[in-house]
């Protein structure tokens, strides 16, 4: 049994839990070595519990510590956790209250149907993380002393009219070159997602281009961003949660998507990366067939194109910040920029509907 399990069932202990729930990324990574973005940590007296979907599921058992047994996620990850907690007795369950957002908290809640109660732990899961092992404290001490030694060598190699792009070339080689790791499996990965984005809108486009193409083009392009719009809309209430319908489209079968991202592990960090960006660029996402619907419209394949260029390029800063802004911001302003993000898909779409409107009327009566 390792030390941070130990911990977290003396925590369960005090607070006379059967078990814990974890599910917020950095006490995830501390108390499981997981490093996946996605999966929920089940802590128990005797066992523990990481369940991950099915993109996570070989590195998940590669990382997760000694005495945790990895679960591939069935129809959700609370079910999931259900059935652990109806298989193995576990009454009394705590919670991360200050990570979860009060939607979570319900959907956890209907679904945990065997729990007998859910307790808020606040901030007591953070806790544990507060005093450095001598593992944590070793890999902190190598870190500092690779920083120095970079240090000492750039300032001996800079010179006078040297380039900052010169210099940050020098770092990074001797970084890698001492053992930190570089950033191209980083830049693979969303490359090939923002490519693959890209393709969509080319794609989408052309698409557009043949359903106007049949007769009456002036009427047939209004009636496409009328019912662009429309989908938009829908696709913008799913991300708010207030659809009846859950959007599951995406530009590829779930089942061979799956496939190919067990495979991703075996070929490399760039290559396993490069693929690994291409299939998330074709996992169901609203925000993204919301964008790939309105490039539908777009005057020209190649500004069908753009657009979803320009749209993968603007999910960069929020993705390569979303980890650590995620982390650090409360779960009510958290939720509001989910819905911020909603709220713009429904503006796109009423957007796209008005102007649809708009061009079949002035068409329509040209060419009535």
């Amino acid at each position: 049994m390792n030390k941070r399990l130990q911990k977290a069932r003396k925590l369960i202990k005090e607070k006379n839990l059967d078990a814990i729930i974890i599910v917020g990324r950095p006490n995830t990574i501390y108390n499981s070595g997981f490093t996946g973005s996605t999966s929920v940590l089940l802590i128990g007296l005797e066992k523990a519990w990481l369940v991950v979907d099915f993109r996570y599921t070989i590195q998940a058992k590669e990382q997760a510590f000694e005495g945790i047994e990895v679960v591939e996620q069935q129809e959700s990850f609370y079910k999931t956790i259900n059935g652990l907690i109806s298989d193995n007795s576990i009454g009394n369950i705590g919670f991360e209250g200050n990570v979860l957002t009060f939607s979570e908290y319900q959907k956890m809640k209907i679904s945990l149907t065997k729990a007998k109660s859910l307790v808020n732990l606040e901030g007591s899961t953070d806790m544990l993380r507060l005093i450095k092992d001598s593992e944590e404290i070793e890999c902190i001490q190598q870190a500092v002393l690779l920083g120095d030694r970079v240090f000492d060598h750039i300032v001996k190699f800079i010179k006078p009219g040297m380039k900052e792009t010169e210099v940050a070339a020098e770092i990074e080689y001797m970084m890698k070159k001492l053992g930190a790791r570089g950033p191209w499996p980083y830049l693979a990965y969303h490359g090939a997602r923002v490519g693959i984005y890209g393709a969509v809108g080319v794609v989408a486009a052309a698409i557009g281009a043949v359903l106007v193409s049949t007769g009456q083009i002036g009427l047939w392009q209004g009636v496409l961003q009328i019912l662009a719009g429309v989908v938009v809309i829908l696709l913008g209430l799913d991300l708010l949660g207030v659809s009846p319908v859950r959007n599951r489209l995406g530009f590829a079968p779930i089942a061979w998507l799956r496939k190919q991202f067990t495979l991703t592990v075996q070929k490399g960090p760039v290559i396993g990366a490069l693929i690994g960006g291409a299939i998330n660029g074709l996992m169901p996402c609203s925000m993204t067939m919301a964008m790939a619907v309105k490039a539908t419209t777009a005057p020209s394949v190649v500004e069908g194109g753009l657009l979803m260029l320009a749209f993968g390029a603007g999910t960069l800063p929020s993705m390569l910040s979303a980890s650590v802004l995620f982390g650090k911001l409360g779960p009510r302003l958290r939720g509001w920029l989910l819905k911020g993000a909603a709220l713009f898909v429904i503006a796109l779409g009423v957007s796209t509907l008005w102007q649809g409107l708009r061009y079949y009327l002035v068409m329509y009566r040209l060419v009535g």
